[in-house]
């Protein structure tokens, strides 16, 4: 959205929509254990480090200020995945504590 002008094509609603549903079967993320939805996180890669993962951002808005943890889970149904065959783990998963303290 760009200040008050918003286009929106439903097809672009649908391509998003199928996206976000295949992004949520290699990841999951959560705010103090509730779900995140993905629709505006995008698959990142720091090639200088040779690490992918996902970029977006999260309204804070809504929370209390104080202590917060962000979960970043990848391959959150390892069981529902084919065999790996290779050195990857089942499943990673990445606890981020913060401190979020809002302005006014």
């Amino acid at each position: 959205m760009y200040g008050a002008c918003r286009i929106d094509y439903p097809a672009d609603r649908a391509r998003t929509a199928a996206a976000s549903a295949c992004l949520a079967t290699l990841w999951s993320v959560t705010l103090n254990g509730a779900p995140v939805a993905l629709d505006r996180f995008v698959v990142a890669e720091r090639a200088d480090l040779g690490l992918r993962g996902l970029a977006g951002f999260i309204d804070l808005r809504g929370l209390t200020p104080g202590p917060q943890t962000l979960e970043v889970v990848w391959r959150p149904r390892p069981q529902t995945d084919p065999p790996l065959d290779d050195f990857l783990p089942d499943r990673q998963a990445n606890a981020i504590p913060f401190v979020w303290s809002p302005s006014n």
